[in-house]
């Protein structure tokens, strides 16, 4: 089935969306997180939580390249993030390349093609795969702070998970 160039940009248009609306999420948890001095904790396999939001901007910044060159690719230490687990820093590196990722589809045309690897998909695939990572993690940020009883900012809901409007020391309690 063929669309409409209409069709099309609203496609896209409804992707960038979507993303975006998942992307707050991940911002209000990362707030949240910030706000319990969680991030520094070593959750994940052992590893700072600060480190799961710096690998999803880092992800992010491989699709960006895809979008100003047409080819994906994924390469491990490109990342520009350089603040620690700091999570002012965090949000602004975030927001940067969510500003940069609008810039980007916007100049990109409907009809923009991206070489996945042998196979060229269209902007609003590649729009959904992003998603689709930052997905992920929003799973595997819902199973490890779950096991901490950690109360997830209201934007969580969604996600069916204890949320609370008021986040402090209570909400993460201390492993014995």
């Amino acid at each position: 089935m063929r669309y409409s160039r209409a069709d099309t940009g609203r496609q896209v248009a409804d992707a960038l969306s979507a993303y975006q609306e998942h992307r707050r999420r991940t911002l209000d948890l990362l707030g949240a997180a910030a706000a319990t001095r969680l991030l520094s904790r070593r959750l994940i396999r052992r590893v700072p939580l600060w480190k799961s939001f710096r690998h999803v901007g880092r992800v992010q910044e491989d699709y960006l390249r895809a979008l100003r060159t047409g080819y994906m690719e994924f390469v491990p230490q490109s990342g520009t993030y350089g603040g620690g687990s700091d999570g002012h820093a965090l949000v602004r590196y975030l927001r940067r390349l969510d500003r940069q990722l609008q810039r980007l589809v916007q100049g990109a045309g409907n009809d923009f093609r991206i070489n996945w690897f042998g196979k060229n998909i269209t902007l609003e695939e590649h729009i959904r795969r992003l998603t689709e990572h930052e997905l992920i993690h929003h799973g595997q940020w819902i199973l490890v702070l779950g096991w901490y009883r950690f109360r997830f900012p209201a934007s969580w809901r969604v996600w069916g998970v204890v949320t609370s409007n008021r986040v402090g020391k209570r909400s993460v309690p201390r492993r014995r």
